[in-house]
């Protein structure tokens, strides 16, 4: 068990290493070559920085899921997986040397969302047989496309995304680990995609040198989408695996039902979400993704408290206790900034403090 524990650990941190090694040069790379994320509207950094950083993570990633798949038996799902995210992370790389339609951007994710589902059993179901097949699978596309776009929208500060991700991994190891479920092929996955995005996070941490670009925030999104929903899938999962990404997707929905109803192009970069206002009303980059960190810390407990407690009061008052404590962080970001107010100066000069 020590070996095993010890194994891990090294190969975990010879990971770490080697993405903050490789983001280093890739960002002084990019930065000669001139790929560079340029302030504009709509953006909320204040000079020019590297972006597509995340090429490093997902190209590291696709070995690894192989790999795994070979180790546990599990071949065709990793390949289906690489299929998958290759081609997302290929017109996302496209997408942030030129910005391309986002019609073509979403056929590729529908595309990516629906090889994946069509390698599931029948016996693999989100909602565990209380909806007919179709509606299951209907319901599941709808949810990973909408994951996999709301992780690009969350990409807005420095740090954001990669808090995010190792939050969201961490909580699915533990709960896997705590609850003695045996599916080491997402264990490992998790626990990798982690190792490598701490990696990145050491020089996306504010004030960043580098950003994770469309090709990091969408490969991230439809990876760790697929370990949520194959997570949940699993028995007495389902509300604790909702739980863990709670503050990703009530930001990202309630921002957008809220545009929509505004009548604001969706598609439009903006400075709406709550995170944004926490920064727009002063807090620094740094101080708003701690706090992120702390509530997904507090839902990686309550996720915990859900799994251990599945099926009676206690299940109930916990999962009601990550909803009211992730909206309650909602309203106080937007009550730093009302939506009246808009970004007029560089925000970046708040990330050191």
């Amino acid at each position: 068990m020590v070996s095993v524990l010890l194994l891990v650990s090294l190969y975990l941190l010879f990971l770490f290493w080697v993405a903050k090694l490789l983001t280093g040069r890739l960002a002084v790379a990019f930065s000669k070559k001139r790929i560079l994320a340029r302030p504009k509207d709509g953006h909320i950094h204040a000079r020019p920085v590297p972006k597509g950083a995340g090429i490093i993570i997902i190209g590291m990633m696709l070995p690894i899921i192989l790999l795994s798949g070979w180790l546990f038996d599990n071949v065709q799902t990793a390949l289906f997986l690489i299929l998958g995210s290759g081609a997302l992370s290929f017109i996302s790389l496209l997408d942030d040397f030129k910005t391309l339609s986002p019609s073509l951007r979403l056929g590729v994710q529908a595309c990516s969302i629906a090889l994946m589902i069509s390698n599931f059993s029948p016996q693999e179901l989100l909602f565990h047989g209380h909806l007919p097949l179709e509606v299951d699978r209907l319901i599941t596309f709808a949810a990973w496309l909408w994951y996999i776009n709301l992780y690009n929208f969350m990409d807005g500060i420095d740090g954001m995304t990669g808090v995010q991700t190792i939050c969201v991994c961490i909580g699915l190891a533990i709960l896997l680990v705590i609850l003695n479920i045996a599916a080491p092929f997402i264990f490992i996955l998790a626990l990798s995609i982690t190792a490598l995005t701490a990696g990145f996070l050491v020089h996306n941490w504010p004030p960043a040198r580098v950003f994770i670009g469309e090709v990091g925030s969408t490969g991230l999104g439809f990876l760790t989408g697929y370990l949520l929903i194959s997570s949940a899938m699993i028995d007495g999962l389902w509300m604790a695996v909702v739980i863990l990404p709670l503050y990703y997707c009530c930001d990202a929905t309630l921002t957008l039902v809220r545009r929509l109803f505004r009548g604001e192009n969706v598609f439009q970069r903006h400075l709406t979400s709550y995170f944004h206002r926490a920064v727009i009303g002063g807090f620094s980059h740094r101080k708003t993704i701690l706090i992120v960190a702390a509530l997904n810390t507090i839902l990686i407990l309550s996720a915990v408290c859900v799994a251990l407690h599945n099926g009676n009061l206690m299940y109930y008052g916990f999962a009601t206790f990550a909803i009211v404590i992730t909206l309650a962080l909602l309203s106080y970001f937007h009550a730093q900034a009302p939506l009246d107010r808009r970004y007029t100066t560089p925000i970046e000069k708040h990330q050191s403090t």
